[in-house]
Parts: C-alpha cells; sequence; structure tokens
C-alpha cells in the first residue's frame, strides 16, 4: 500500500538510504508532506512502516475519600459566585438609605 509522506524526507549524496531534513548527510530531497511513495521505493530504502507496540499503561489507583473531598471542596470553591461588582454595591446601599428615610418619614407623619 503507497505511503503518504507527513515531513521532508532526503536522500542521501550516494543515494543509498533516506535521511529526515536536517541530517548532514542529507544530499537530495526525495519526499515533501502529501507525496505518495510508490511500494517499491518504500522497500528499497526501508520505509515500510511496522505498527509500533501501543505502551501498556497502568490504571490510575482511587482516590481516597480525603483527595476526593479536597476535590469536591475545590469545585465548590470555584463554583462560588462571584462578588457582585462596585456599582450594584452602591446601587443597593442607596435603595437601603432611601428605604430606612422612607420609614423614619412615615413614623413621623403617624405621630402627627
Amino acid at each position: 500500500m503507497p505511503m503518504v509522506v507527513d515531513r521532508r524526507l532526503y536522500l542521501t549524496r550516494d543515494k543509498s538510504r533516506i535521511v529526515e531534513e536536517g541530517d548532514p548527510s542529507a544530499g537530495y530531497l526525495f519526499a515533501a508532506p502529501g507525496h505518495v511513495i510508490s511500494d517499491a521505493d518504500a522497500e528499497r530504502y526501508d520505509l515500510c512502516e511496522e505498527p509500533e507496540p501501543e505502551p501498556e499503561l497502568e490504571p490510575e489507583p482511587e482516590p481516597s475519600d480525603e483527595v476526593g473531598s479536597k476535590m469536591s471542596d475545590d469545585i465548590e470553591d470555584k463554583m462560588a459566585p462571584e462578588p457582585e461588582n462596585k456599582v450594584v454595591t452602591q446601587v443597593r446601599d442607596l435603595v437601603e438609605e432611601i428605604n430606612k428615610k422612607t420609614k423614619r418619614r412615615r413614623k413621623r407623619k403617624s405621630k402627627d
């Protein structure tokens, strides 16, 4: 099956093997990214892809209760509402002040 190249490949000056870009023995550009290499060339220059074995991953240990509770506390902290901005706080204070003054006036009127 033909190969599609994903990087620049070069022939050595004596055209005996293929090397990657930056290799001091590179002499001639053989293929650029996206170039299709024939089966014959892949075999001639030993470019046949052999699947690499996947590394075995160890399962992650289950978190202990301490770690789990700490993580849930961290999540709750991140989910806490953002503090109100200064304008909202000022408006709330003004409304409370107006309400207090209105209550005082009503008390005075009720006494009269």
